[in-house]
């Protein structure tokens, strides 16, 4: 019925959120190491859940599984972003820069 599909497509869309680590386990950026305190914050990796200061974690990208916005991105999935981004012809390549910010 249309109901289950409606449930089965909500079930597979959740499966796609990434796990986000807990605050407390994580008490350093994983990036650059520096220890979080009043001054550094700690920001979550909305693509792969680990946790890192501001400035490991200043870019956004649109992501397929949470299209309604940008999302706060690290500096490590975004340089994979990037890279993966260079293999793909021209045009899709300008229209996908469209959607990111540093």
């Amino acid at each position: 019925s249309a109901t289950n599909l409606n449930e089965a497509k909500n079930e597979d869309y959740r499966k796609d959120f990434v796990e986000l680590i807990p605050d407390s386990d994580q008490k350093a950026c994983k990036a650059c190491k520096k220890e979080f305190n009043v001054l550094i914050r700690r920001h979550h990796c909305r693509h792969c859940g680990f946790i890192y200061c501001h400035e490991c974690s200043r870019y956004w990208l649109v992501l397929y599984y949470i299209k309604s916005h940008p999302s706060r991105v690290c500096i490590i999935c975004h340089k994979e972003f990037e890279k993966e981004k260079t293999q793909l012809p021209m045009s899709l390549q300008e229209n996908l820069s469209l959607l990111t910010t540093p």
